[in-house]
């Protein structure tokens, strides 16, 4: 029989919780932000176990406020889940866009569901993830579980089995496991996934930005002493490096009379993170400004905003 990990069955425990039956207690909403200059609330990315693909969905928040702040009733809102880990630090693993909504509407704490990271997880990434899914079924004031979700636990675990000197590839009954649990995912599809990963673990979540809190970032430059004779571009996505990314700090220098200009690039997908990642991009971004400040005796510089 091919060895394998200390099973850990989390799913009584998401049951419970999902269910009611497991205890709450009143936590404080703000270990979970930070402000903006404006004084605007942004999620934290290091106090979250994200699951998803991407850490939020910003237009889903901003409908959600906006209906409970017409209607008056925010009784559709759920108890967060969080996770105790060993330095005693709260971490959500469920309840990252009922956080939000309720910090934006004003409440200073929330009810929570508090699970230890160890004792009940088994200080697994893996587990926490299949947790976060199980928690995550679609409702009123949730995003629902998606397949790409399942796929970044099964990497996770995959990769886990390999720190652990085991092979990485799932045994027949952990494939089965994952079919039981998620029945909208085929056995076929969790074999197309294994054949399509070197098993180096799940991609971190994509940070997306509000309008404001890109509007932010660019005063946090305009702010810096670093900065202080440049033109500072608000941000754009990198892909539009080669438009925008370039008529913007021209013109923003000829309007100002200064020779130099910060170009603020944020990504917009996963696929320009991995494009970025990858240096390929960047490479060609840096050629491109070289060209342009040589010819034009000018300095465009840029900075990539914070993607995971």
């Amino acid at each position: 029989m091919a060895k394998t990990l200390t099973k850990i069955d989390v799913i009584k425990l998401a049951e419970n919780i999902r269910s009611g039956n497991y205890p709450t207690e009143k936590i404080k909403l703000d270990q979970f932000f930070t402000k903006t200059f404006d004084g605007d609330w942004v999620p934290d990315p290091d106090k979250r176990i994200q699951v998803r693909g991407t850490t939020r969905d910003v237009n889903f928040i901003i409908r959600a406020i906006n209906k409970i702040q017409s209607s008056g009733d925010d009784s559709g809102l759920e108890p967060l889940t969080c996770v105790r880990m060993p330095n005693r630090d709260l971490l959500v693993i469920n309840g990252s866009h009922t956080s939000e909504i309720q910090i934006k509407i004003g409440k200073k704490e929330a009810d929570a569901h508090i699970i230890d990271w160890v004792k009940d997880l088994g200080g697994r990434m893996s587990i926490a993830q299949r947790m976060g899914n199980l928690l995550n079924f679609q409702n009123v004031e949730k995003v629902s579980t998606h397949d790409e979700d399942v796929k970044n636990e099964l990497y996770q675990f995959m990769a886990e089995k390999r720190e652990a000197g085991l092979d990485p590839k799932p045994t027949e009954d952990e494939i089965q496991e994952f079919v039981d649990i998620y029945p909208s995912v085929s056995r076929r599809t969790i074999g197309q996934w294994i054949s399509n990963t070197d098993a180096g673990g799940r991609k971190k979540p994509r940070i997306e930005y509000t309008d404001s809190e890109l509007a932010s970032a660019a005063k946090r430059y305009t702010s810096s002493q670093k900065y202080v004779d440049y033109v500072i571009c608000n941000p754009q996505t990198v892909a539009h490096w080669n438009d925008t990314g370039t008529a913007t700090p021209m013109s923003l220098m000829a309007t100002e009379g200064k020779t130099k200009a910060l170009v603020v690039f944020y990504c917009s997908t996963i696929e320009q993170v991995e494009s970025w990642k990858s240096g390929k991009l960047e490479k060609k971004i840096k050629a491109h400004y070289t060209k342009l400040n040589n010819y034009y005796e000018v300095t465009i510089e840029y900075d990539m905003l914070r993607y995971e």
